[in-house]
């Protein structure tokens, strides 16, 4: 059940402590990237988007969109969703496929000339992704560098 004090709304400079405070809840680091917040913002707003739902001030989730445009299919554009996260505590609230539409619905947006959305996610929430249109295809390669490995 989604509630009426939540908001969606595309991430901004103020939100500088809030977003980090998440980022740090979803995938911890030794590196200091609250030092770092506006110019990786900017980098990361320069192909894309980033949303964040908040409740009372406070934020609670995020989705960032990232767009590539191709030389293939007469220069299509496709979008990658990544680091859709919702903080524990805010689970279950219908808060990520809040998130995930919203997402969905920029990609899907004709003036966006998005020919392919995809995204990578563990084999628990594969369902969750399936219920909302995407098709599991399974060969997702990837290899982590030593800096952030």
């Amino acid at each position: 059940m989604v509630e009426s004090h939540l908001a969606i709304r595309l991430l901004d400079a103020s939100d500088h402590e809030g977003y980090v405070e998440l980022i740090n809840q979803f995938r911890p680091s030794s590196r200091n990237i609250a030092m770092d917040f506006e110019a990786i913002r900017c980098e990361v707003i320069g192909s894309g988007v980033v949303w964040i739902c908040t409740e009372g001030g406070k934020v609670v989730g995020t989705v960032t969109v990232h767009v590539e445009q191709k030389f293939i299919h007469g220069g299509a554009r496709y979008a990658r969703i990544e680091d859709l996260f919702v903080m524990p505590g805010w689970r279950n609230r219908g808060i990520a496929g809040m998130l995930l539409n919203r997402a969905m619905q920029y990609c899907q947006d004709p003036a966006n000339c998005i020919r392919k959305i995809s995204l990578t996610c563990t084999d628990e929430l594969v369902s969750f992704y399936e219920r909302r249109g995407f098709s599991n295809r399974q060969n997702d390669l990837s290899v982590l560098t030593d800096e952030f490995s």
